[in-house]
């Protein structure tokens, strides 16, 4: 008889509750980001914002994407959406994680993007703001173009995968490239800063993207006689529908 082994750090419960949530939330294909939120031209996007402080950043980044992949309809309200709940989604450790939890819910409502009703007596609804910052109902406005974060990356596990850097500049990626595709994208010098991301953090992260699989990186030189030869780096994300769930 076969029986299927499992690795010993597997997350096999978190990865449960994530698939129970994703197929709440009856998403099909992808969870949308307005590109503000991602990179702006004069100020720090909130995406950088989100990643930094170590373990605490990566809690922060991690739990806001997936409130917002939860969120699917206006008013974007969400219920009886626990701390030790969340906590345990994200595979935080039983004694600590709801701390972490409230930690980070606490910095997203300082950053406007949620807001929480407390009654007495009752779990917090949680509403998701709009991605910018500005404390607006989401729906107010509306954009044009977004950066997309595919379904997989709940359904099969990749958000506990990826460490905090790995996850904000894949999101970065995302938008650069425009998802996935066979040419992939360069990117100037100006474009990074917009990003608010080091360039320490960016290299570290496109290593660990790289050796994950989920990316590949390649130089092109370009310039003429009146421009002087530059090396830059070409950037193709690879489905991560095609690719399957991680090794743990």
């Amino acid at each position: 008889m076969f029986v299927e082994r499992i690795a010993l750090d597997e997350p096999v419960d978190a990865l449960v509750r994530l698939k129970n949530a994703v197929d709440r939330a009856k998403r099909s294909s992808s969870v949308q980001f307005p590109i503000v939120f991602v990179r702006r031209e004069e100020e720090e996007p909130l995406l950088s914002q989100l990643m930094r402080g170590g373990r605490g950043g990566e809690v922060r980044l991690r739990l806001y994407l997936t409130l917002r992949m939860q969120a699917t309809r206006h008013p974007y309200v969400l219920r009886q959406k626990t701390a030790r709940g969340l906590a345990a989604m994200l595979n935080l450790p039983a004694d600590t994680g709801p701390r972490q939890i409230n930690a980070a819910l606490k910095w997203l409502e300082s950053k406007r993007l949620i807001r929480r009703e407390f009654e007495p007596g009752k779990i917090p609804h949680i509403t998701l703001l709009r991605p910018d910052g500005t404390g607006e109902e989401w729906g107010a406005r509306f954009e044009r173009r977004y950066v997309t974060l595919p379904i997989e990356l709940w359904a099969n596990g990749w958000i506990l995968k990826l460490n905090g850097r790995s996850l904000a500049v894949y999101l970065a990626l995302r938008e650069l490239t425009g998802g996935t595709g066979q040419n992939g994208e360069v990117m100037a010098g100006h474009r990074k800063t917009q990003y608010g991301m080091s360039n320490d953090t960016w290299t570290r992260a496109t290593k660990e993207l790289e050796d994950l699989g989920l990316l590949t990186m390649s130089s092109e030189v370009y310039g003429d006689d009146d421009l002087r030869m530059r090396v830059r780096k070409r950037y193709r994300l690879k489905a991560l529908a095609d690719i399957g769930s991680p090794s743990w």
